[in-house]
């Protein structure tokens, strides 16, 4: 069992997945709270001071899915009054999501577009090809919208709907539409590249509204920034699994909640093959981000390899400590690199392959249990692999 001592900042990080990947955050969130977490919501202004005892969860990042149920996470409401709300239960306090909400036809819009557009679309690409006609024809911008998703969040849920009200430090991630690269939301401005930006103006529905926008089930969305009309869509587009903005918001302890895992062959099951496009588009992307999520794990894996090969040969050859303290300042500049942070992830396993076959949108009282439950099981199965003692790295020590 890995002993995790009390550290400076926790932060929990959400991915994508509709409503399926939802609900698991839900269950899991469920579960770190009652690992003995507990997760900073509701108004800034309405906070109590207290000393840290670094059970706080004081950051959340959300990539599409993950940016609702961050959004539910930080309103305020207790997670069981959520977690309720997705079994059907009246609350006048937490009004339930219906699929009016979650899809809403994005009819008007293609049809005054359309005309107008088509042409401008085959000038564009400039062939008259049988595939330059089918994406000229379908050229709606997305089946649906999520317009009232944001209006859900921003008169049903949140408190407030700026990020610098809400008590938790809250991002939410976009993908932009019309240039390569990212734009962040949130209370502040961490470290920008020439790929990710940040924005501190756009309110916390409307963020959460682009960065749920999965094409071509919802159209892009519009955010008015301090450059104009930005169009952004889904989060997860360029990049899985944004942790690195929880470790630059100073977190030292990240807590990933994903639910992309690919099915594996089971004789019960059997092949893929027989369970038609949709199944099979699904173990791609999966598969997909998968190889992402693996790749940043081994980078890290290797990083922390390295440091402690360079520990132990300058050791090994009793050179100075303040050289290799030099060097490995220097490496982990160059790397971004930083020892101290530590990542859990939770996702599901392979004994649990009925959550990819769950249905990504659907909202019954029973899948939507189902698969809070199965995140539920799945962040414990994994959390008890670790003993989080709260206390201060050395404070056992020192009182022996």
């Amino acid at each position: 069992m890995k002993k995790v001592p009390k550290k400076k900042r926790v932060g929990f990080v959400a991915s994508g997945g509709a409503a399926k990947a939802a609900c698991f955050h839900m269950g899991v969130a469920l579960a770190l709270q009652r690992k003995g977490f507990e997760f900073r919501t509701g108004l800034r202004k309405h906070a109590p001071v207290l000393e840290p005892s670094g059970r706080e969860i004081e950051v959340m990042v959300g990539s599409s899915a993950g940016a609702f149920a961050c959004a539910l996470i930080a309103s305020g409401h207790p997670l069981e009054e959520i977690y309720h709300s997705f079994l059907g239960h009246r609350n006048s306090r937490f009004p339930t999501l219906g699929y009016g909400q979650m899809l809403n036809p994005n009819i008007m819009d293609t049809l005054l577009r359309y005309v107008g557009r088509l042409p401008k679309s085959l000038a564009v690409r400039g062939t008259r090809s049988f595939e330059s006609l089918i994406q000229a024809v379908f050229c709606s911008n997305g089946l649906c919208t999520t317009e009232k998703l944001e209006r859900y969040l921003r008169r049903d849920i949140l408190p407030a709907n700026r990020f610098e009200e809400l008590h938790p430090e809250l991002y939410m991630v976009t993908t932009l539409l019309d240039n390569p690269g990212r734009l962040i939301l949130g209370p502040r401005k961490l470290l920008e590249n020439e790929e990710t930006f940040y924005a501190t103006e756009i309110e916390v529905s409307h963020a959460a509204a682009a960065s749920m926008s999965l094409p071509p089930v919802f159209k892009p969305y519009p955010l008015e920034t301090a450059q104009g009309t930005t169009y952004c869509f889904d989060g997860e587009i360029r990049k899985t699994l944004s942790t690195h903005i929880a470790k630059d918001a100073g977190c030292d302890l990240i807590i990933v909640s994903y639910t992309h895992s690919p099915y594996r062959y089971r004789e019960d099951v059997g092949s893929l093959v027989d369970f038609g496009i949709p199944s099979i588009l699904v173990q791609a992307l999966y598969q997909l981000i998968e190889s992402r999520i693996q790749g940043a794990k081994r980078q890290h894996d290797t990083k922390v390899v390295a440091a402690q090969t360079i520990g132990e040969f300058f050791a090994r050859h009793q050179l100075p400590k303040h050289l290799r303290d030099e060097l490995l300042g220097e490496i982990y500049e160059k790397l971004g690199f930083n020892p101290e942070v530590e990542y859990i992830f939770i996702h599901p396993t392979a004994h649990e392959d009925d959550l990819f076959f769950a249905d990504h949108f659907n909202l019954s009282p029973k899948a939507m249990e189902l698969i809070a439950e199965q995140g539920f099981r799945s962040a414990i199965r994994i959390l008890k692999d670790y003993s989080f003692t709260f206390s201060d790295p050395f404070a056992d020590s020192q009182a022996s």
